[in-house]
């Protein structure tokens, strides 16, 4: 019978731990499942809002998640990437929607035209949230 080797066991430096405990400080913030609620609950209010500005615009619009939001991979600041079918000209009914938008109080809105695919930026005050209509 061979003698049990002895395995030095280190404790990890107070450097190591100190990033490790922030690590996991900005992991349990963005992952918390009590803030993901209030989040997805806020994300429907806001996608709900969206939606009946859109419906202003074009009757027959449909307004689609895609990206983090769509998939499952969202945190809780991430932003909302919305996608807008509809009947009209992008950019005419982006700037018809931004006119729309840009009457609300808590909402701060910025038209981005592009060659590609212009897109309307929206900041909510109340919620924290940021979308992305293109």
């Amino acid at each position: 019978m061979r003698p049990s080797a002895k395995v030095d066991k280190k404790q990890p430096g107070p450097q190591v731990q100190s990033a490790w405990s922030q690590l996991m400080k900005v992991f349990m913030q963005t992952t918390d499942p009590v803030r993901m609620k209030r989040v997805n609950i806020l994300e429907v209010e806001l996608c709900a809002i969206l939606r009946e500005m859109a419906t202003e615009v074009d009757q027959n619009s449909q307004l689609k998640l895609y990206g983090s939001a769509s998939n499952g991979f969202r945190l809780a600041d991430s932003d909302l990437d919305i996608s807008w079918h509809t009947s009209l000209p992008r950019e005419d009914a982006l700037r018809k929607l931004y006119e729309i938008a840009s009457e609300k109080e808590s909402f701060h809105c910025e038209l981005r035209p592009s060659r590609r695919s212009p897109i309307l930026v929206v900041n909510d005050d109340i919620s924290g949230m940021h979308l992305e209509v293109s």
